[in-house]
């Protein structure tokens, strides 16, 4: 007996063994296993898994295969461990890969696996032609180095496929970079060096070292500065499961905001379709979603990234699923690897990056999640002091300091913890969660110690930016704190037992019910507003004047609370950027009402139209308040002291922004996209509406029978000039005879996937449209002329006026005028 166990455990120890990176020098000259390819065992070393070995030797990366592999299927990640460029650190280079490894006659093929489909398992005739037609493509092919002994196992050179030149495996474009600043491309400097080469369980990985330079662009085109880092790449070869222990999958919803892998459906030839697995763990009541977290981490940081996992175990327990998650802190132990791309860990992140990143490692055949790598910056406080300063100090006085309290950290740390633990769940971006609630129950302490704020922690949503002054003390929740009603209705699809009618019975009775409803993203003809990002509540109109609101306190107060010469330059300028970064996210989620539809998925049993209008009233209301609460900041000029934080005071900003143009360019972009809300309205808000409304507030002074100040002249100057751009030309005169074109469009859905186009969409000829508003404008043009006293301000409405007139063919008095004062324009 004792014999026998003495041999198990020898097994085992061996089996162990050789997952590790084996650097040890043979007593042998030459390896044993393949003694003609690596005929020095001191330059060797072997990285083994239970599926595949790696050999370096000579800075050459062998790939080891056993045959029993040959036809299985592989995935390929990229990802940088270490850089000099601090904002690439942890950075994933390119979306993991999935090839499938063949072998025929002396050659190797890594080739594309075929799409998923599924198929009538009983016609053997459709079976035959499925077969024959979905052929793996091949990659590349590589010739056969060497065998083993019993030619079980053999061995091919993949030293120039695993490199960064390749792009399949290395790709930063896209890829951000700073504020505002991302990665147009990046090209290698100089060679490429094999570090090491490393074994997991069931992975092996490749570690190179090299220099590259990188592209940046910003929305102005590309920059001039191309800075140079060098990184630690990594590239890691997992095995999938075999066919026979793949994960059952489950279909995906269009009312659940989950993950997605695409199958094709040939189970009738006369009805061929796309279908969608939801991404998700393998997970039954009583498993375990282990992940470690790193030692680095502080007490109080783990401590909250334990409260966010505690939470969502509340949501698991309430549906009688047990408690899935655990944590448990790194091991000291060499058989632990927290790069091993099956294991999931929550990690501190040495980049300069200010945000909790999270990404799953997921089957592409089934929608399993495998694992999920979560990293947490080091300078949190920084994203909070851009993000959150200016909308939540008024509310809360933690937000009144530069050295912001470790108790606020945390908190705002367990709500992006929230959104992370739910995206390794399977979940993705629901842009309806934070639309559910009303300013009043957002403003309720009760209903927010019991609901928090969000319908759902994927929306992004951090802070309750509808707080007022006293909400706090009240019990009012400020930032976000558990998963929403959305979120658990989404656990219960993805890991419950609802059978297919039970779920849609579900469906019925929560489908009036704002909730749990799922808002993915939409395009701009069109848009649902209660899906976009930066809004809180169902009334954009109170989150605006709330937001103002809260801008203005900032601005009248932060002087008292930095001691700028104390404190980096970085921060300086930041108030006044993110205020007006602030107001203009503010402007886009109130102009997406405008001509906004609301989008629904169709429910068995219902008749209710999918696609209805927002309603004319409240597309009217949030023209108005665009102009009324966003159109103008004359209140930042007033606290010069706000404007002297960064060192140097603007002369005037408010001049500066609207001259800009930020609020009418802006709101002018809709009225290209508001033909599917006129199609579906009863009382339609129409183009001459929205313009009509768009004159009288930028007309204002003029139809109150005073002269326009120069702001309100900058106003009238850019909305004239932004009717030209959009009807240019006098063949404006003709088209307005033609009428409006038709079009036509259907109800749509949009499945599982985010839509991306609407058939049979023809837009409204608009030229007529915008050269009726310009002679109405011209009209007012030459009544605030006679309005006018001053010489100076009477020019400028005699330029605009100008404008007006080259447009729209009258013959001009005024150009004789301009000659002689030299100011008529080429």
């Amino acid at each position: 007996m004792k014999r026998t166990i003495t041999i198990i455990l020898c097994v085992l120890v061996g089996s162990l063994y050789g997952w590790a990176a084996d650097k040890r020098p043979a007593k042998s000259k030459s390896d044993s296993t393949y003694p003609k390819l690596f005929k020095d065992v001191k330059k060797l070393t072997k990285a083994r898994s239970l599926d595949l070995s790696l050999y370096l030797y000579d800075d050459k990366i062998y790939l080891e295969i056993p045959r029993r592999n040959l036809g299985r299927e592989f995935m390929i990640s990229t990802y940088i461990g270490q850089a000099t460029d601090m904002t690439l650190l942890d950075v994933m280079a390119n979306k993991p890969k999935c090839i499938i490894i063949d072998r025929q006659d002396s050659l190797l093929y890594f080739k594309k696996p075929r799409a998923n489909y599924v198929f009538n398992a009983t016609d053997s005739t459709s079976l035959r032609a499925i077969g024959a037609s979905r052929m793996e493509a091949p990659i590349k092919s590589f010739r056969i180095k060497g065998f083993n002994v019993d030619s079980s196992r053999c061995v091919i050179d993949v030293t120039s496929y695993f490199t960064v030149s390749n792009n399949d495996f290395f790709n930063l474009k896209g890829v951000a970079y700073d504020e505002g600043t991302s990665i147009m491309s990046s090209s290698l400097k100089g060679r490429e060096f094999v570090e090491e080469v490393q074994g997991f369980e069931n992975a092996v990985s490749i570690r190179k070292s090299v220099s590259v330079e990188l592209t940046l662009g910003s929305m102005f085109g590309a920059l001039n500065e191309k800075p140079v880092s060098s990184l630690s790449v990594q590239f890691m070869i997992s095995v999938l499961p075999e066919h026979r222990i793949m994960m059952h999958p489950k279909e995906a919803s269009a009312h659940i905001g989950s993950g997605y892998v695409s199958y094709h459906d040939y189970s009738s030839l006369n009805d061929l379709k796309t279908g969608y697995y939801a991404t998700k763990r393998r997970f039954y009541p009583g498993n375990q979603i282990v992940f470690y977290v790193d030692t680095l981490l502080s007490k109080s940081w783990t401590e909250a990234i334990r409260q966010a996992a505690e939470k969502w175990n509340d949501v698991f327990e309430e549906l009688r699923l047990g408690r899935p998650f655990v944590l448990k802190p790194f091991v000291a132990d060499s058989s632990f690897a927290p790069n091993d791309p099956m294991v999931s860990v929550i990690s501190l992140a040495n980049n300069l990056s200010r945000y909790v990143s999270a990404y799953n490692f997921t089957d592409p055949r089934t929608g399993e999640i495998f694992s999920t790598k979560i990293t947490v910056p080091r300078d949190l406080a920084s994203n909070i002091r851009r993000n959150g300063i200016t909308k939540m100090a008024e509310a809360d006085e933690r937000f009144r300091t530069y050295y912001l309290p470790d108790e606020l950290l945390c908190e705002v740390l367990r709500a992006n913890m929230l959104t992370a633990f739910g995206r390794s769940l399977g979940l993705v971006q629901n842009r309806a969660g934070s639309h559910a609630y009303s300013p009043e129950q957002l403003r309720s302490p009760q209903f927010t110690q019991k609901y928090g704020i969000s319908a759902s922690v994927m929306d992004n949503v951090i802070y309750n930016t509808l707080a007022m002054p006293g909400d706090k003390e009240r019990g009012v929740v400020l930032i976000l704190d558990r998963p929403g009603q959305a979120d658990a209705f989404a656990v219960r699809y993805l890991y419950g037992n609802d059978g297919k009618e039970a779920f849609n019975l579900l469906l019925a009775r929560h489908a009036s019910d704002p909730a749990f409803l799922y808002g993915k993203s939409s395009i701009v003809y069109g848009t649902d507003p209660r899906s976009q990002n930066n809004d809180l509540g169902n009334d954009p109109v109170a989150a605006a004047k709330a937001l103002v609101q809260h801008l203005q306190y900032t601005a009248a107060n932060s002087p008292k609370w930095f001691n700028m010469e104390k404190l980096p330059d970085s921060f300086r300028s930041l108030f006044q950027e993110m205020s007006i970064l602030d107001l203009s996210k503010e402007i886009v989620v109130l102009q997406n009402y405008i001509g906004g539809v609301y989008q629904h998925e169709e429910i068995k049993g219902q008749q209710a139209g999918l696609t209805t209008t927002v309603p004319r009233s409240m597309q009217r209301r949030c023209v108005a308040a665009v102009f009324d609460l966003l159109s103008d900041i004359s209140w930042m000029d007033r606290h010069r002291g706000y404007l002297t934080l960064g060192g140097v005071a603007n002369s005037n900003i408010n001049y500066w922004y609207h001259a800009q143009g930020f609020a009418i360019k802006s709101i002018l972009r809709r009225i290209k996209y508001m033909d599917l809300s006129i199609l579906h309205a009863d009382d339609p808000y129409t183009q001459i509406d929205f313009l009509s409304d768009i004159e009288r507030h930028v007309f204002k002074p003029v139809y109150e029978n005073r002269a326009p100040n120069e702001y309100e002249l900058l106003d009238i100057n850019m909305y004239v000039s932004s009717l030209i751009q959009y009807s240019p030309t006098l063949t404006a005169i003709e088209k307005r005879q033609k009428g409006e074109a038709v079009m036509g469009i259907a109800d749509f859905v949009g499945g599982v996937e985010p839509t991306k186009s609407l058939s049979y969409y023809k837009q409204t000829d608009l030229e007529p449209v915008f050269f009726e508003k310009l002679t109405d404008a011209r009209k007012l043009l030459l009544k605030a002329i006679n309005l006018t006293k001053g010489g100076k301000e009477k020019d400028k409405i005699r330029y605009i006026l100008l404008q007006a007139d080259r447009v729209l063919g009258h013959s001009c008095p005024l150009s004789s005028y301009f000659r002689r004062m030299g100011r008529e324009s080429d």
